[in-house]
Parts: C-alpha cells; structure tokens; sequence
C-alpha cells in the first residue's frame, strides 16, 4: 500500500508499571501507541520494507518502531541509537493499548487493589517459596478476605512465604532489521514498612525468547526465522537497570525476525516471544505490609 508521505514519529520508551503488594510484583501497561494485528502492515509498509522496523505488541494490539527519520525524511537512525516510535495516524488496524501478557496466554495481568495482596502460605523445607497455601477461593491471584488456610499444626522449620516469587510477562515481536533491546529501571514510591525494603536490586530479572508456540488460541512463530537472539547474561537484577538505557538483549538477525515471503492474513506467526522474568525476595510476614511501585522501561536500538 502506499504510505503517506508525511508519516513521523517520535522516540518513546514502552514502559512497564509494576506494583509489589506485599511482596508481589504485578506488571501493568505499556505506555504504546498501539494498533490491532494485521500482518500485511510489515509486509507492505514503504518505510518498514525499504529502511527497516520493530513491531512489537501483545497478541492483540502492536506498536511500530522506524529505522527511517521523519523528522528530516532522511535514512537512517544511527548505529547505537533508539528506533523512532510511530506516533502519527494508526498503521495497523483500529488502535488500542498494548500490555505485557502473562507468559503463555494472552490475559493481561489484573493491578491489586487496596484490599488484595500477595499469596502466602507456610514454607516447611526453607526453600523461601511456601508448600501450603490460602485457597484463592475467588481466583483473583492475590490473598484477600474470600480466602481459606485449612488448619496446621506448629512444626519448628515453618515460617511463612510467597507462594511463587517467579512473576513471568510476555511481549510479542517481529522486525524486518536486526536491532537490540535497552532498558531502565526505577523506585517510584513505596508505603508501610515493607515498601523500603525492597530495592530493585533485590528483584532478579533476566530475559529470553520463545521461537514458537500458541498462547490463548493465538499461533505464533511459523512465520519466523531464528533472530539470533542474545540476552545479556551480565544483567541479573533490576538494580543493574538503574541508571540506564542499559543493553538487556540483542537480535542479531540482519534481515530481522520476519521470514522473506511469510507476508500472510495474521502478524503473530511472523512474531516470536520476548519473555521477561522477575524473581522476587525471599520476604515473608516479618518484612510487615506495604506496597512498593517499581519501573522498567524498554527501548528499541539500531544495532552497531
């Protein structure tokens, strides 16, 4: 299709909100520009084809990131330099927020409210993640007045804990460019006597990919080659994310993820998996109640 000529864009970070509810983090929106998936748009988009792009999105709505420069209609963002984030009329589809997802479906995790906090039961071997749990009578995924312990006896090694300190969120990318992935961290605020102790280096994070796979009825990957993806192994907390832009991941892939002559009626299978994984302290009732907001921001880069 024929694009308009007067197309720009401008760099925006895609922001993750994450909340700790009493030791919990729960990842929220991204601050994306979004649109609804129709795969012809990296097809036959005239500044994807011609200069390069990211799309990145969650299975449902996605978000475009330019090689070329609007702003001086010229080629190209240098090496080392953050993508322009398309932030005129909507490309792809009707528009719409983008999220991170769960791993492995396409529901957008739910925020706590006031009254919600993080799951807790008894850990009986020490290994900082609780064997018995409240029953979520509700199935909300967070402890609150609906729900159940059924009686336990005082063994001398039990002490409370989380039920999973492992928070899993996923996006869903493809590009026609090789490109890298940069990220920064931050402490917004924190409440009670819970919310100072935890620090974003103690909040472990790391970052990997997913080349195939179907997530909420939604196939992705078929349509994808091997990005040559590289995560740096250096980078295994939050605190390292702080100050940043710090590099977190390379796609190596010099004609990008999309495979040459996969254009097709749906962008997912064109698409892999960008698995983001948090690990949260070993906290338990002792560290008290409170909530602490913690920050992750990502950007898209011109690859070297």
């Amino acid at each position: 299709m024929v694009m308009d000529q007067s197309r720009g864009g401008k760099t925006v970070e895609i922001l993750q909100i994450a909340k700790i509810a009493t030791a919990a983090l729960f990842l929220l929106g991204l601050t994306l520009f979004s649109a609804n998936a129709r795969a012809t748009f990296i097809d036959t988009d005239t500044y994807c084809t011609n200069y390069g792009c990211v799309v990145v999105g969650d299975g449902v709505n996605f978000d475009v990131y330019d090689s070329y420069i609007f702003a001086t209609n010229t080629c190209c963002v240098a090496a080392n330099q953050p993508l322009i984030r398309w932030a005129g009329a909507t490309l792809v589809g009707a528009g719409g927020t983008v999220f991170p997802v769960t791993t492995g479906t396409l529901t957008i995790p739910t925020a706590p409210t006031a009254t919600q906090y993080s799951r807790i039961g008894l850990d009986t071997n020490a290994d900082g993640t609780a064997d018995t749990a409240f029953a979520d009578t509700n199935a909300n995924s967070y402890l609150d007045a609906a729900d159940t312990q059924a009686a336990f006896s005082i063994a001398a090694n039990q002490r409370s804990a989380l039920v999973t300190r492992a928070v899993n969120r996923s996006l869903y990318i493809t590009s026609r460019l090789d490109f890298d992935v940069y990220a920064t961290s931050s402490k917004a605020t924190s409440t009670g006597t819970f919310g100072p102790l935890i620090s974003l280096a103690n909040v472990g994070f790391a970052v990997n990919i997913t080349q195939t796979g179907t997530d909420g009825g939604s196939a992705y990957g078929a349509q994808a080659a091997n990005p040559t993806f590289v995560a740096n192994g250096a980078i295994t907390n939050l605190g390292q994310l702080n100050p940043g832009p710090t590099r977190i991941a390379e796609f190596r892939r010099t004609a990008g993820i999309r495979n040459a002559n996969s254009a097709g009626t749906n962008i997912m299978p064109q698409c892999v998996r960008f698995n983001m994984v948090y690990t949260l302290p070993a906290v338990d009732l002792s560290s008290g109640a409170g909530t602490a907001d913690l920050g992750l921001s990502l950007d898209f880069y011109q690859r070297p």
